[in-house]
């Protein structure tokens, strides 16, 4: 096996490096990678597990591929990047997507009037990460006011 040996080394690589990569019993050439233990790798699978998220009985090796569509996990808006804070349980994404501002094709927008140049205007709201920028289209203006997301309420 590939375990370690107790001094740092696997049984696998000391016996490359001393038998020529033959294996000592059956002198049959080893591979260059690990040598997997299957049974200890099908044992362990077969274990049983309990989901992070919604705590459902299953084994071991069908965690992984259960929390990645569990309904209870915590997932993040589609629209992340574009600025949506939202997280919530997989099972209400679509519902807060469908009503999400951030998702939309067009960026919201708010009408204002501007501080500098006093026109008023509809101003295309743009998130920063931690701010939220608006930017004045008046381009002899260009001015921008970044307000900070957390006095902005989550959509």
């Amino acid at each position: 096996s590939e375990a370690g040996d107790g001094d740092g080394t696997s049984c696998g690589s000391r016996v490359r490096a001393v038998r020529h990569p033959k294996c000592p019993v059956c002198r049959h050439g080893l591979p260059s990678t690990a040598i997997r233990a299957l049974c200890a790798e099908q044992t362990i699978a077969a274990l049983p597990a309990t989901c992070h998220h919604c705590s459902s009985s299953m084994q071991r090796g069908s965690l992984t591929a259960h929390e990645e569509v569990c309904p209870r996990a915590p997932v993040l808006c589609a629209a992340e990047d574009g600025g949506c804070r939202w997280t919530g349980p997989r099972a209400e994404q679509d519902t807060h997507e469908a009503t999400c501002v951030w998702g939309r094709a067009e960026a919201p927008s708010v009408r204002i009037r501007c501080r500098s140049c006093r026109t008023r205007m509809e101003v295309k709201l743009k998130c920063t990460g931690k701010a939220l920028k608006l930017e004045c289209p008046n381009p002899e203006c260009g001015i921008m006011l970044l307000v900070p997301l957390n006095i902005i309420e989550r959509a």
